[in-house]
């Protein structure tokens, strides 16, 4: 029998050596691995935007929320929505992150205030990580009510009213002149009234009911000018012809339901159509023109709301005397053996030539003799036989000649 007791041990060689691991230890470092990529990856995947918030005002109650999410170029990446039907109003919605930044619209509808809307938008950043990305938003939903029209100055009778309201309710309609009372109606269930009025100022407003809560509009003015105004008693007295650019008129004043706020004034040349235009806040003014011709003159009365009433006049103008274009003498040269001389003048004027005259001057040696002559309109031609020529210094022969036009304008 060896004994055991007396056994030498076994010599260190210098090198270390393991045991052989359990494996019970094995396995459990093999789940702690597995959680440990299990709660990476749920971590990852479930990093995400998550919106909160409540719906408040009168409106809040049963409102459907809806939510989008656009990436920086407006593209839409994802839509969702929930409904809150809670007394509080608050709402949840959530979105998976996004590698960029994105835009959020959240759009509220209510059930209790049909056509009551709202929205709110806003920007995330990108890729919210673990934990995920948490906000809160409020959106405000009241009922609303708003007046169309009319506002301003309008022409149109009778008057149709229009106004919105983004719940169904009953409506009072309360219109005002000078501020009093003029029409009430009540129970208006639509979003529009009819109203026969005179020409006048008025305020209008609306009050309506919805589930016995009451919104009143602001008032909104208006004018009423559909008739334009009477000019029936003005003329325009024009004298028949004027020789200077100033022209003065006058005429007796237009009448209106409201008021005139001013009288525009047209003078067109019938020559040339050149037209000049004026305003005169008066039943009086000065006017200037231009150029030579017959004249139709207007005057428009106006009222607020530009309806106009009009009358007009004929005159002319004439600044310009004749021209003289040619001179024609036959026979030239004149000699001492002339025996007559024939004059042509060719004259023109806008509104005619009256005639033509003048003089020849045939100086002597110690006086010098004249022959007067006058053309009538239209003819400008004359023969003189009786003048005697011989020995009258025909080298200074001098013709003085003057065109007359209808109005007197004298040109020489």
């Amino acid at each position: 029998m060896e004994n055991t007791a007396m056994k030498k041990p076994k010599a260190n060689t210098g090198k270390r050596t393991f045991g052989k691991r359990k494996p019970s230890l094995r396995l459990a470092w093999l789940l702690f691995s597995l959680f440990a990529f299990i709660l990476i990856m749920a971590s990852s995947a479930y990093s995400r935007y998550n919106i909160s918030g409540s719906v408040q005002g009168f409106c809040f109650n049963n409102t459907l929320i809806t939510g989008s999410m656009y990436n920086a170029s407006s593209l839409l990446l994802l839509s969702t929505n929930t409904t809150n039907s809670n007394s509080s109003g608050g709402f949840f919605i959530g979105f998976p992150s996004s590698a960029g930044s994105v835009s959020i619209v959240l759009n509220a509808t209510s059930a209790l205030c049909p056509g009551a809307r709202a929205n709110k938008s806003f920007t995330l950043p990108a890729s919210p990580g673990t934990p995920a990305y948490t906000t809160s938003r409020n959106i405000t939903l009241n009922p609303s009510l708003a007046l169309i029209e009319p506002e301003g100055i309008i022409t149109n009778a009778p008057v149709n009213f229009t106004w919105q309201m983004n719940f169904s309710g009953t409506a009072l309609f309360d219109l005002l002149i000078y501020g009093s009372s003029l029409v009430t109606q009540t129970g208006i269930t639509a979003k529009s009234a009819i109203q026969a009025l005179d020409d006048d100022f008025y305020n209008w407003s609306i009050t309506a009911t919805h589930s016995a809560r009451s919104l009143s509009s602001e008032n909104q003015s208006f004018l009423l000018d559909s008739t334009p105004p009477d000019c029936s008693s003005s003329s325009l007295a024009l004298e028949t012809l004027y020789t200077l650019s100033q022209v003065n008129l006058s005429w007796p004043e237009c009448t209106d339901t409201i008021q005139v706020s001013n009288y525009t004034i047209t003078a067109e040349n019938l020559n040339t159509s050149a037209t000049y235009s004026y305003t005169s806040e008066s039943n009086s003014t000065s006017i200037s023109l231009a150029t030579d011709g017959f004249y139709n003159i207007t005057v428009c009365a106006n009222d607020l709301a530009q309806n106009q009433a009009c009358f007009s006049s004929v005159t002319k103008l004439d600044m310009t005397p004749p021209a003289i274009n040619q001179v024609t003498i036959n026979p030239i040269p004149i000699t001492e053996h002339t025996s007559a001389i024939t004059l042509s003048v060719n004259s023109t004027d806008l509104f005619g030539i009256r005639n033509v005259f003048g003089r020849i001057r045939v100086p002597g040696s110690s006086f010098t003799a004249y022959s007067n002559f006058t053309l009538t309109a239209g003819l400008f031609t004359k023969e003189y036989s009786s003048l005697s020529l011989i020995g009258k210094g025909l080298k200074n022969i001098t013709f003085d000649i003057c065109s007359k036009d209808t109005h007197n304008h004298t040109t020489c």
